[in-house]
């Protein structure tokens, strides 16, 4: 009889097991076909940039570019090179907005924290004061209860004599 019950888990187990794999198997099965499309997908994208990229350096293409382009074009001359010192001061202009750019957003940064720290303070001071106001009305709710309370004794010992 244990040995049947044995048997019996032995095979139920086995087949969970055998049905876990399966799926595995399928999973993965379907992951290897995603990536093999992908793979197919990129090998097409790089086939046209290659294609692309031959027509781009054609000679004749490249001929005809140079015809049309540096005609106009003319050597560099002795005047036209700068010290870089000179260049540099060019641009100073340049540093100094991006300093006063960068000065602005700090300053609006700042303000902007302050704000917002009003504004803490602000909705917390109110809260404490409408706590305040409930524990005040709490305190003026409990006294009366207690004149009720006391009243109602009075009267019960009144009723009583």
């Amino acid at each position: 009889m244990q040995m049947k019950l044995k048997l019996k888990h032995i095979i139920l187990l086995s087949v969970f097991i055998i049905g876990i794999a399966k799926s595995y198997v399928f999973y993965i099965e379907k992951n290897v076909a995603s990536l093999k499309k992908q793979v197919n997908a990129r090998k097409k994208n790089i086939n046209l940039l290659k294609v692309e990229w031959t027509y781009l350096n054609q000679n004749s293409r490249l001929q005809k570019l140079a015809k049309l382009c540096l005609p106009t074009w003319r050597p560099i001359e002795p005047k036209q090179m700068k010290d870089v010192q000179k260049i540099k001061a060019g641009f100073a202009h340049v540093e100094q907005i991006e300093k006063e750019e960068r000065d602005r957003l700090e300053k609006e940064e700042r303000e902007r924290k302050q704000r917002k720290k009003y504004e803490n303070k602000s909705i917390q001071n109110a809260q404490k004061k409408k706590q305040t106001l409930k524990e005040k009305n709490d305190q003026k709710t409990n006294i009366a209860e207690q004149k009720k309370q006391q009243q109602a004794k009075v009267s019960a010992l009144n009723k009583g004599r």
